[in-house]
């Protein structure tokens, strides 16, 4: 009789240490704030218009590079609304409403009011 005793025993002793080193302590808490602070938040990020232009031309040119020798990639009417993206010595890069992108000599567009 005292042999499943043992094995009892030793089966007892391999379940408590099983479930000792698979339960980890846990961890330390998270710091606290002091009273009545809150940690600040960040200010959301505000969305980036992006200028919309006129055109005040009759068949303004939409082309690959800012300069008059670069090849035309379209011909704009008058009243065309096109997005300013950026400018650069004189020049719009300009995105259309098909989303063509290109640039327009600035003096042939003009800004509309936000």
């Amino acid at each position: 009789m005292k042999r499943p005793l043992r094995v009892s025993s030793a089966l007892l002793l391999a379940a408590l240490l099983v479930t000792a080193c698979a339960t980890a302590p846990p961890g330390p808490p998270p710091p606290s704030a002091p009273a009545g602070e809150s940690e600040p938040k960040p200010a959301p990020a505000a969305p980036t218009e992006r200028p919309t232009y006129i055109v005040k031309a009759d068949k303004t040119q939409l082309r690959d590079d800012p300069t008059t020798k670069a090849a035309v990639l379209a011909r704009l009417s008058k009243n065309t609304r096109v997005t300013g993206m950026k400018e650069k010595d004189g020049w719009v890069f300009v995105r259309l409403e098909d989303n063509r992108v290109g640039w327009i000599r600035a003096d042939l567009l003009r800004r509309e009011a936000p």
